[in-house]
């Protein structure tokens, strides 16, 4: 990728300019999509020449990767505090309570991110016209790595010392991605669960979420660690 440059020309200068394009083209990919959405839609939204699109990103979907990258950097550093300080707990060999109090650490900063945050908010709506464009490949790798994978060792983890590792790993794979589930279907399906049960998401929705994501947590793993008895 060039380097913006350091003297005069025709091209707009500076990381001011480049993270303006960045939010333009993230409310924009968001509303349009990336196949709806072409450069000079976010050029002329953030101001500056269709050149200097590809000046800064070579391309619209370098720009459209140069914002996932940014927003999923941003959605980690928000969910890192809680994956590691449970890490650490399921690292040792932690009673009980312990692994469902950090477990359910991780799933209420989850829900914070992804319901409140307007970050988690904008991977959801990119994420959802990749699924509808079937251009699902574009961030798949910078998600699984950065933000998916953690989460899921972190989860397999905290199952593992529950059963006392009695359970094959396709069957810890498959826990641990329901137990993430409880929270994450709510976020990538909101307007559609929000419609079909009537609900509206006023002041308290979160915190009820939270509390039956937790019960649910409690159940699952105080049950998983009964049949390991």
């Amino acid at each position: 990728m060039k380097k913006p440059r350091t003297t005069s020309g025709r091209y707009p200068r500076g990381e001011e300019t480049k993270q303006r394009i960045i939010a333009t083209a993230i409310d924009i990919f968001g509303r349009q999509g990336f196949v709806g959405t072409s450069t000079r839609d976010i050029a002329a939204a953030a101001g500056v020449n269709t050149p200097a699109i590809q000046y800064y990103f070579d391309s619209k979907l370098g720009l459209y990767k140069g914002c996932m990258d940014q927003l999923s950097a941003r959605v980690w550093q928000a969910l890192e505090p809680a994956v590691t300080r449970c890490g650490a707990v399921v690292a040792g060999n932690p009673p009980l309570e312990d692994i469902i109090t950090c477990i359910g650490d991780v799933q209420n900063s989850l829900l914070d991110t992804f319901f409140v945050g307007d970050d988690g908010n904008a991977i959801r709506r990119l994420l959802a016209w990749e699924d509808a464009e079937n251009e699902a490949s574009i961030s798949d790798q910078m998600m699984r790595d950065r933000i998916a994978m953690p989460l899921i060792e972190t989860f397999r983890i905290a199952i593992d010392r529950v059963t006392k590792g009695e359970l094959k790993p396709v069957d810890v794979d498959m826990h641990a991605m329901a137990l993430m589930g409880v929270s994450m279907f709510f976020h990538f399906n909101q307007s559609r669960v929000m419609d079909m049960l009537n609900w509206t998401a006023n002041d308290d929705f979160l915190d009820r979420l939270k509390v039956v994501a937790q019960a649910q947590l409690r159940y699952a793993l105080v049950g998983l660690s009964a049949e390991a008895r």
